[in-house]
This record gives structure tokens, sequence and C-alpha cells, in this order.
């Protein structure tokens, strides 16, 4: 997806102007030309926005599933002491991670 985004980035124009395409041609060019400027933009919002959102959240997915496994025999520890108020705390945290990834989406 990059090397399409960087190419399409690089890619000038087309240049019709010595083909002689009927009494449509100026509006196909144009078209054309529009269709490669929206292009551009596209490859740009991928490489700005797109992709480091994607990368970012798949990041956050991976590092909660740390966190929980890391959790995960503490919780079980207080569930065997029927200690609620350190299950709660657990559980809250994790919630807490849940909550602040969800923004970042």
């Amino acid at each position: 997806m990059d090397l399409y985004a960087k190419t399409m980035i690089k890619q000038p124009n087309v240049n019709l102007s010595n083909i002689d395409l009927g009494s449509e041609g100026a509006e196909l060019i144009k078209n054309i030309h529009l269709n490669q400027e929206l292009s551009r933009i596209n490859a740009n919002y991928w490489l700005d926005t797109a992709k480091p959102k994607i990368q970012k959240t798949a990041r956050n997915i991976v590092n909660y599933d740390e966190q929980f496994k890391n959790y995960y025999d503490i919780l079980e520890a207080a569930v065997q002491k029927k200690d609620k108020a350190e299950l709660k705390e657990g559980i809250n945290d994790l919630i807490t991670t849940i909550n602040t990834n969800s923004k970042e989406v």
C-alpha cells in the first residue's frame, strides 16, 4: 500500500495533449487530472493519517493483551480470596485501558 501511495504522489499528471480525443477530449483530460489529484489526496491520507492510526491501534491491542496477561493471575487470586476490592481495582484498570484505547480509534 505504501509503494502505491508513494508512486501516486510522485506521478505527474498524464499528458494527452498530443492525442486527438475528439470533441469530448478536454472533458476527459479534465476528469483524468481530477482523478489523479484525488488519488494523491487519498495517498497522502493513507500515509499521514490512516496507516499511523492502524499501527497505533495494533500496538494498543498487543499492549492490552500483555496487560491482561499480567493481570490475569492477580484477578484469579482475588477471586479465590474473595477479595472484591482487589478484583474491582484490577477490572477497573483494564476498563480504563479499554476506554483510553477506544478514544484513539
